[in-house]
């Protein structure tokens, strides 16, 4: 890919005040952001407009997508991935998309529907047979039992998050509370929000809540009998040719290969929520994205989400989804007021029925916002990431979306390029582990020698990983994140490389605390080459505590 470095715009374009940024080197860093990508002349005042925005608003970086029909014709990357590596920000570089995560458990749930797994109309909470975290003296709320997953998807379930909260974002509160490890995971957050009483009659009007969502992926673990990120994956999203979205995960030692850095705004720190609780960067551990999944966890690049939503409104190989489905995505929910104007919060997007039917979605977490659209004017589809959220009173995710798609406006409609098509070509590589005898008898403390077996197509491939315990018995998690177990190594084109698997004498404390003799050491791979390919895949290896 081309990159240029451009300077300043003209003195027209407004600049932001040097009391705004942090210091005299994140301004120059602003000043001098790099452009990656291929360029579109007739699209260079959108450069401009996306320049003008990092510069007024002090964000690192970010990226913008857009394609048509099945073929991505504009992705450009701008500013820094990571100001301090002085890494630029290239247009495949994944970044935490927040609420944009909806749209695609909302997806999820409508193929399951389609399948015959789920049924929209049908109540929730019966089906996921979930045992609610009742606070001493507290009833359970008898409206909850009457709540569908049509609801759920709509917003109308009885959750209104400017009344009580986000569950979704006290992770560390719900698991004193529970006395569980911190973070609390995504079920035992709705386990607890469902304790709580409702805020309002389900299906009497929209009010935006992420436990709507987070209920949802429980359905979708329910109805597919599988995690919901391993289903999202496979029947969502591999069919449209997404193979790198993932769930993002909050701790720096846990990025992602080829995944941005986080700026807040404020510069704020927090306790962690993870491990020993250090004092960490607000967007890497003040929050669990793990918590978040189904409602604001996914990681992507720009160009993933035009694939997402382009395979589905225009799909150029077998539909996700059939009309029925399509239908019900834009559907205007009976009897409820509509959310502003003659738009309304369909299945996971916010709807805009003028002319041509249009769809949106944004998203912002501390630390990254962004947005995805479909426009039924002109049959764009349009993706837009950044690193930074700061606004104050307002998203940074909002403004930036109306300045695109203003300039999109202008562009002539002949101007465009033929583009390439949306779906990467290259296959996905996979990597095993082999574990000799299956079940491994260790000492606390001890290690065992495992092959694991991951052939890179090519040179200066990196590999990471993590590993987390849990109790065999219950399938209770003996420990939160273990952040001295994450690793990362250079691969050096052998196809085979041995480690050796640790059991930490704190994990197998914990298992004779529940009394149990075994452990699962579940443990996830990535591994990123120079030319942006990836690949990652997981392992669970038995563990008989020895004494």
């Amino acid at each position: 890919m081309r990159r240029r470095w451009l300077l300043p715009l003209a003195a027209s374009v407004a600049c932001l005040p040097t009391a705004a940024l942090r210091s005299h080197a994140d301004a120059a860093a602003v000043r001098e952001a790099p452009v990656t990508g291929t360029e579109v002349p007739a699209l260079r005042s959108l450069d401009a407009a996306v320049l003008s925005f990092l510069r007024r608003r002090a964000v690192p970086g970010g990226a913008v997508a857009v394609a048509r029909g099945g073929r991505l014709l504009y992705a450009r990357g701008y500013g820094w991935a990571d100001r301090e590596a002085r890494q630029p920000w290239e247009p495949g570089a994944l970044c935490r998309i927040g609420s944009v995560s909806k749209p695609v458990t909302a997806a999820a749930v409508l193929r399951l529907a389609q399948d015959g797994k789920l049924g929209l109309d049908t109540p929730a909470f019966p089906a996921l047979g979930l045992q609610p975290f009742l606070k001493d003296g507290t009833r359970l709320d008898p409206r909850l039992q009457r709540i569908t997953v049509r609801q759920l998807l709509h917003h109308t379930g009885g959750w209104d998050s400017r009344v009580s909260g986000q569950p979704t974002g006290e992770p560390w509160t719900i698991a004193r509370e529970m006395g569980v490890p911190s973070p609390a995971t995504a079920e035992q957050v709705l386990r607890y929000a469902i304790g709580r009483p409702l805020d309002f009659e389900p299906g009497t009007r929209f009010a935006y809540s992420n436990v709507g969502y987070c209920a949802l992926g429980r359905a979708v673990e329910k109805a597919s009998g599988r995690s919901y990120e391993s289903y999202v994956r496979s029947a969502v999203l591999a069919p449209l040719g997404v193979t790198r979205m993932r769930i993002g995960r909050a701790p720096l030692a846990d990025r992602a290969p080829g995944e941005v850095r986080y700026y807040d705004g404020g510069a704020r720190t927090a306790r962690s929520v993870y491990g020993s609780h250090e004092t960490v960067p607000f967007p890497y551990g003040a929050f669990s994205l793990d918590a978040m999944d189904a409602a604001g966890g996914w990681i992507a690049s720009a160009p993933d989400l035009t694939r997402f939503l382009g395979g589905l409104v225009s799909p150029s190989g077998p539909p996700l989804l059939d009309r029925a489905g399509m239908a019900a995505l834009a559907e205007r929910p009976a009897g409820i007021p509509d959310v502003g104007g003659d738009n309304w919060y369909g299945c996971g997007w916010n709807v805009f029925p003028r002319g041509t039917v249009s769809l949106s979605h944004s998203g912002s977490l501390e630390g990254s916002c962004g947005f995805l659209s479909y426009r039924g004017r002109d049959r764009l589809v349009v993706a837009a990431l950044f690193n930074s959220e700061t606004a104050a009173g307002g998203s940074l995710a909002n403004e930036i979306e109306g300045a695109v798609h203003a300039e999109l406006d202008r562009t002539p409609a002949g101007a465009w390029p033929s583009g390439e098509p949306a779906r990467p070509q290259e296959p996905e590589a996979r990597g095993t582990v082999r574990a000799d005898p299956s079940v491994l008898r260790l000492k606390p403390g001890g290690r065992a020698a495992v092959d694991y077996r991951f052939a890179p197509p090519g040179a200066g491939w990196r590999l990471k990983s993590r590993t987390a315990y849990f109790a065999t018995a219950d399938g209770r998690r003996l420990s939160g994140d273990i952040g001295p177990y994450a690793t990362e190594q250079a691969l050096d084109g052998s196809p085979v490389w041995r480690d050796g698997p640790y059991l930490p004498p704190e994990v197998a404390a914990k298992a004779r605390e529940l009394r149990v003799r075994r452990v699962v050491l579940r443990q996830s791979f990535s591994a990123a080459g120079p030319d942006g390919r990836s690949a990652e895949w997981r392992a669970e290896l038995a563990v008989e505590i020895a004494d």
